[in-house]
């Protein structure tokens, strides 16, 4: 295996169809080891898109594998303690050692409420 096959994951190329929006927020991920045990770790995301996100970590799902996601979006107001959040459900289809792993996601949008108005 060469090193974009390692990259890329299983000799595919990887497909960018999507604009990407280079966002920086902190994600926490789930998933389900081999030994049926569920994992958790977090990092922070790369990049965003409508279909998928890069997520900076330690810590990769195995590649195929099925991850759940949440991101933590901050407010654009800085006044305001309103936050979202994106939730989804998807595939890690990429993994690059040391840095990290993209993953197919379909997410939900949600909003956490904020205790003071805007």
């Amino acid at each position: 295996m060469n090193e974009q096959d390692e990259v890329i994951g299983k000799g595919k190329r990887e497909e960018r169809g999507m604009q990407r929006f280079p966002i920086s927020a902190r994600a926490c991920f789930l998933w389900k080891g081999p030994d049926d045990n569920w994992y958790e770790s977090n990092g922070m995301t790369q990049n965003i898109s409508a279909r998928g996100v890069f997520i900076v970590t330690r810590s990769s799902p195995p590649l195929g594998g099925t991850v759940e996601i949440t991101v933590d979006i901050p407010s654009v107001n800085p006044n305001a303690i309103a936050k979202g959040q994106l939730r989804g459900k998807g595939v890690v289809t990429r993994i690059t050692p040391d840095t990290g792993f993209a993953a197919e996601v379909s997410f939900n949008v949600l909003r956490v409420k904020s205790s003071k108005p805007y």
